[in-house]
């Protein structure tokens, strides 16, 4: 397991069962983490990730997850396959895709997995009184940090914020995949 910083993770269940199956419930409330797990060849023997929007079961497969402070959490499959679940609705995460859910939502269809840090901005604006608005565009399943704190991001990736402008003008911006891969930003506010 690979976690990231400024993750939070509980182990909130590690036991065996009476059939010598392993099971693991993990809660993770912001951040990311990506997993490999070998296959779990005991029927009893689980894994599940739950976060504030879902959760997330496996039985052996490379896989990671991010978690918005709003709860969002978003899903990527590198290899095998991820089960999502949330509001009665159950999804299959297979390899090579990835998928998102919004607290009190079923889990999005799951798309082609992008692992894409690009970052789109719509507005990048000086709103005086050392503040600048900076709105845009990630992938859905992204974590974006800002002055060391997660962004909200809607269902469609976009987010919208008014930020204090530093005195260099640049605004240091940085975009996580559920797969752990990462891109840093430096925005030159005009």
């Amino acid at each position: 397991m690979e976690v990231a910083e400024n993750t939070k993770l509980q182990i909130q269940k590690l036991h065996s069962t009476s059939n010598n199956g392993k099971v693991t419930e993990l809660l993770l409330t912001g951040g990311q983490v990506r997993l490999k797990v070998r296959p779990l060849n005991n029927r009893e023997s689980r894994l599940e990730i739950k976060t504030p929007a879902g959760i997330t079961g496996v039985r052996g497969t490379e896989f990671g997850v991010s978690v918005q402070p709003s709860g969002k959490t978003g899903v990527a499959t590198l290899k095998g396959q991820v089960v999502t679940s949330a509001q009665g609705k159950t999804v299959s995460v297979n390899k090579g895709f990835q998928s998102f859910i919004i607290p009190g939502k079923p889990p999005s269809p799951p798309v082609r997995l992008r692992d894409d840090t690009s970052l789109q901005i719509k507005i990048l604006a000086d709103m005086g009184n050392q503040q600048a608005k900076i709105a845009g565009k990630v992938d859905p399943v992204n974590l974006i940090i800002l002055a060391n704190e997660s962004l909200i991001t809607n269902q469609n990736g976009e987010f919208e914020v008014i930020t204090a402008l530093p005195n260099n003008r640049k605004i240091a911006v940085s975009i996580t995949t559920p797969l752990g891969k990462k891109q840093k930003y430096e925005l030159a506010v005009p």
